[in-house]
């Protein structure tokens, strides 16, 4: 499956900005706020990138680094957290936000917002990602 990364080398995604800090994860993970203005690359099928409870101007970009053949990449909510914008129908909490695994592609991404009252607004998408049912 492609990926991003060539002998652990990250090449450069040109369209990732210069300056922001780069955390790699091999495993399903918990960012922190510490943790907000990261990019979060995926170097791993399937993993999930579980979010913080929402505080106001906190955000992330996930991207996927290792097309899956599987689940995707998720990018799960608190609880009492929902995931909106950008074309979600119903907004529900405790509801993942996946990059389908039939049709995920390295570099593809997902920047989400907190709001600190309702959850997660999402920014910026690229790739196919839809709404855990």
């Amino acid at each position: 499956m492609p990926s991003i990364y060539s002998s652990n080398r990250a090449v450069r995604d040109p369209n990732v900005p210069k300056g922001r800090p780069i955390k790699v994860i091999t495993s399903s993970t918990a960012v922190t706020p510490r943790d907000s203005g990261a990019v979060i690359i995926c170097n791993g099928a399937d993993l999930v990138v579980t979010l913080p409870i929402t505080q106001e101007g906190l955000w992330y970009t996930i991207v996927t680094a290792v097309a899956s053949g599987g689940t995707g990449t998720s990018v799960s909510p608190y609880s009492a957290d929902k995931i909106q914008g950008l074309g979600i129908v119903s907004p529900t909490d405790n509801k993942d936000y996946i990059n389908s695994g039939a049709s995920d592609a390295a570099g593809d991404c997902l920047t989400v917002v907190g709001d600190g009252s309702d959850g997660w607004w999402v920014a910026d998408s690229r790739g196919t990602w839809a709404r855990e049912s």
